[in-house]
């Protein structure tokens, strides 16, 4: 486990579920590289209320390289939220979804598809046991040099 971390940003619709986490913007590190972590809500959120506090502490205070965003099952926000986000503090971010494709905003917020591993699939026994959403497992081979 390279890092814990509990979703901050709760949508409407989960909070009869779930509670927010606290606020603890989170990163790891791999291959020398910084990720930040936002999970569904947190990477839409701030282009609705124009509060970007939360992204703007992955990466100019926990020095994020790169953003790891997981989506849901609602590829067409991070299609449009991905590139924003990427453009905006010019930082790759990699956006998994549920199901459906994954993609690599680079810096400049240009995506290119990508093939990721299906967790949720291959971990059915998770469902009834409190937990009301899955993880993807992100896996993709990248030139990170490139960005960075």
């Amino acid at each position: 486990v390279l890092a814990v971390y509990h979703k901050h940003r709760v949508f409407l619709s989960e909070k009869i579920y779930v509670e927010s986490g606290p606020y603890t913007p989170t990163v790891f590190q791999v291959y020398g590289a910084t990720f930040g972590i936002l999970i569904c809500w947190e990477g839409v959120y701030p282009f609705i209320f124009r509060d970007f506090t939360q992204i703007n502490d992955l990466v100019t205070n926990q020095k994020a390289d790169a953003l790891v965003w997981s989506v849901g099952e609602v590829p067409k926000i991070m299609r449009w939220s991905g590139s924003s986000m990427a453009k905006k503090f010019q930082i790759p971010v990699l956006g998994t979804v549920v199901g459906g494709p994954s993609k690599v905003f680079n810096s400049r917020g240009e995506a290119e598809e990508v093939e990721v591993g299906k967790f949720a699939e291959d971990n059915k026994e998770l469902e009834g046991k409190g937990y009301i959403g899955n993880a993807e497992i992100l896996h993709v081979d990248l030139e990170m040099s490139c960005d960075f």
